[in-house]
């Protein structure tokens, strides 16, 4: 690389960056009503840590659930909605990154507080019906010893591998395709704004210095 291309590539780099700033900055504008969702990881976080460490290592130490059958019901229910939360989350943030970076004039008209109130509703109503049959099928099972075991107990195992095949795609494939989707296009439209400043400089270095 010859010292103009340097030159120009480090200019690329500080327009790149400058760019970016000011994305950042007018994204930050449009999108503050998005700090809601960070807040709203941090609080499924917490209820992961809240309702899964703790009963899940008392119950590896007991070898047997001392909570009762309301419990039985409840942990396994709010875990999953914990873990629903996290990613759907993940999913609305890499969306409205996107609309953000690729689409910032029109998404400036819809980006408002109130839509993001609507995206955090929609999360945990999601989240919540998704896992609503583990309310229903977690239940106490007997074992030895007048010992119990928090289990699902599923009429048919035909309902079970559906609800199963259900979480995997809800939980796992549509928000991996969803993410990747969107952060794809969004490093493709960095890069090629990226590649046309490197050009344009170079370019524009070149002619100064002919």
């Amino acid at each position: 690389m010859t010292l103009d291309e340097l030159e120009a590539f480090i200019e690329a780099i500080e327009v790149y960056r400058d760019c970016t700033n000011v994305t950042s900055s007018s994204s930050t504008t449009s999108t503050r009503y998005l700090r809601g969702l960070p807040m709203l990881l941090a609080i499924s976080d917490f209820l992961l840590g809240v309702f899964c460490l703790p009963f899940t290592l008392v119950g590896q130490i007991y070898r047997r659930f001392l909570f009762g059958a309301l419990m039985c019901k409840l942990i396994p229910f709010l875990q999953a909605v914990s873990v629903s939360v996290d990613v759907w989350t993940l999913v609305a943030i890499s969306l409205e990154r996107y609309f953000a970076i690729c689409r910032p004039l029109k998404s400036r008209k819809w980006q408002t507080q109130c839509h993001a109130y609507k995206m955090i509703a929609m999360v945990w109503i999601l989240s919540i019906v998704l896992n609503s049959p583990i309310l229903i099928v977690s239940d106490l099972q007997p074992m030895r010893g007048n010992a119990f075991k928090c289990r699902e107990v599923w009429t048919s195992l035909e309902l079970e591998r559906a609800f199963n095949l259900g979480l995997d795609a809800g939980l796992l494939l549509i928000p991996i395709f969803i993410m990747s989707f969107a952060y794809s296009l969004i490093v493709t439209k960095l890069w090629r704004g990226m590649r046309h400043e490197i050009q344009h400089n170079f370019k524009w270095q070149r002619h100064c210095f002919s």
